[in-house]
């Protein structure tokens, strides 16, 4: 499923499965708080593979606590070169449990009882999307880039999740420069720091934006 709600036309096959060694995140967390990073931090259940990834990126692999994937590097690298080979987009609201609705933004896919049917924030703003997904009562960008480190391809496939409505305004261009390469394509995976004035406060504000660029196809 593509995101509609940016005129995002690309489909992505969700039924589509790969063996993915680890993942690439933007974050992580003090004292149960989110705090974005500068630069990547990768997750595994392979110390091996981090080891390696360590070796290429900088950073020292350590321990966290997560069953699934109880080893962590926080990278030295604001930008890696990648191999985009996949990109799933769509728009869910997570429950406890699990995803209760997933839509792209306008046509349910899920619960399978209610899928074709207009998504009940079908047409809305953004302004209010965005305030339906803080409150829990609408959905947010769910996008997963799937990738290896162009030049590295052997240590396998990795992967890029988000919520980011600015990755989702933008998705839409890197799925149809996916296409236009022919399915496989090189690139990068950047973090960078965006400051601005926010209008109703006038205080200086930053954030760390997450990109993808694709530029040639991939052989």
């Amino acid at each position: 499923m593509a995101i509609s709600i940016f005129d995002v036309q690309v489909p992505a096959d969700s039924k589509v499965t790969y063996d993915v060694v680890g993942r690439f995140r933007a974050g992580h967390q003090i004292n149960k708080r989110p705090q974005s990073l500068e630069e990547w931090r990768i997750t595994s259940d392979d110390r091996e593979l981090l080891d390696s990834a360590a070796e290429l990126l900088g950073g020292t692999v350590q321990t966290w606590d997560n069953e699934k994937q109880p080893y962590e590097v926080f990278t030295d690298a604001k930008t890696v070169n990648v191999t985009v080979e996949r990109i799933f987009s769509g728009m869910t609201l997570w429950g406890r449990a699990g995803a209760v609705h997933r839509c792209d933004g306008e046509t349910v896919s899920y619960p399978e009882e209610n899928k074709g049917q207009a998504c009940h924030m079908s047409g809305k703003p953004m302004d209010e999307r965005k305030a339906a997904a803080s409150n829990g009562t609408g959905c947010s960008p769910d996008i997963t880039i799937r990738f290896r480190l162009t030049g590295h391809e052997d240590l396998g496939l990795f992967e890029f999740k988000t919520g980011s409505w600015g990755m989702a305004r933008d998705i839409a261009k890197v799925e149809s420069d996916l296409e236009k390469f022919g399915g496989k394509a090189e690139g990068t995976l950047t973090l960078e720091p965006v400051e601005f004035i926010q209008k109703s406060t006038g205080q200086n504000r930053r954030f760390i934006k997450s990109s993808v660029i694709l530029t040639k196809a991939a052989e």
